[in-house]
Order: structure tokens, then sequence, then C-alpha cells
């Protein structure tokens, strides 16, 4: 390997972040089961529309495994749930969530799902899921038995994380990313 010295006056650091494993979550084979991304891009087909739809948030935060929020997931839980709503009024969607958190301007997407009759059921642990015979979501004491599941998946830190910490001398916090560093 050949080094070279440089001298710059920032570096900035993209890695930091990559989805959570659902692998434990998604039954191989079963389209049944999706992530929101696979989800919005289905919502580019002006046909799909499923009767009913069960999302979960938290998939991989807000645990005791990663007990932090990652601060994407309602929003592109709620984006969805609203695109899906709007192109197709008669889709039951029923979000399981352990609080729904937006931030600024996003906190509307909170009041216009509320609006458009999207269903909210407030979680205390992860819900179960089983495809033995046919979907089905079981959250305490609500069995739901819907078309697709789409799974709101968080993220954890990089795996390359350590790696650049050590080399750039950036610490990464108690979870593993990156502590912000401010002037």
């Amino acid at each position: 390997k050949k080094s070279v010295e440089q001298a710059y006056g920032a570096v900035i650091v993209t890695e930091g972040t990559q989805p959570y494993d659902t692998t434990g979550h998604q039954a191989e084979g079963q389209g049944c089961i999706v992530t929101q991304d696979e989800l919005a891009k289905k919502l580019d087909d002006a046909a799909f529309k499923p009767k009913s739809v069960v999302m979960i948030q938290c998939v991989g935060s807000r645990s005791r495994e990663h007990p932090y929020c990652s601060r994407t997931c309602c929003r592109d839980g709620l984006t969805n749930a609203l695109v899906l709503k709007s192109r197709s009024p008669e889709t039951e969607v029923t979000i399981l969530h352990r609080g729904i958190r937006v931030w600024g301007v996003d906190e509307g997407l909170l009041s216009d799902a509320i609006d458009m009759g999207i269903c909210f059921v407030r979680v205390s642990e992860d819900p179960s899921i089983s495809t033995e015979s046919g979907l089905s979501v079981s959250a305490g004491t609500t069995l739901l038995k819907p078309e697709l599941l789409v799974l709101s998946i968080g993220v954890v830190p990089a795996a390359a994380n350590r790696v650049i910490s050590e080399a750039l001398a950036v610490e990464l916090d108690n979870d593993g990313f990156f502590k912000p560093t401010y002037g």
C-alpha cells in the first residue's frame, strides 16, 4: 500500500448507518411481507391496491438491543400510508407503533393520517408474525390478517464505523454511531 500525506481543512464522513437486518421477521419467499422501501416501489404501480395493510414501526430500534430512535421510520411509514390511502381510500391501513415520532414539517403527516382514517394501535412489545395459514399479525389482544405486512425498519451502526473511528480519531457514542462534534 502506498501512503500519501495531504493537508485538508475538513473531512466529511458519510458512512454511519445501515438498515437493520430483518431476516428474523420476514418469511422466505413470502411477497406478503415487505419493507417501507419495497412498499414505496410498489406504490409506483397505480394498479397496486391491497385490501388491507399492517405496518409495524420501530423494527430494529427502540428495543432492548437498540434503544435509540432511528428518526426516519415513522416518517417513511406515514408517507407511504398517506400515498396508499390517497390512491386507494378503501384500503384498510393499520399502523402498530411504540409511539409515533415525527419532527418539524413532518408533524402534519400524523394528523393527515388520522384524518384519512388510518388506524393506529400502540404496542409495548414486538408483534408476532405468522404465515402458516395465511398472514397474521398478533399484537397483545389484537389479531390482524392483512393482505400485506410492511416493516418500518430502523438503522444500526455501519460495520465500518469502528475502523473509520480509529483511523480518523473520531469518537463513537455508546450505540456505535459517530458522536457529533461542533465548532
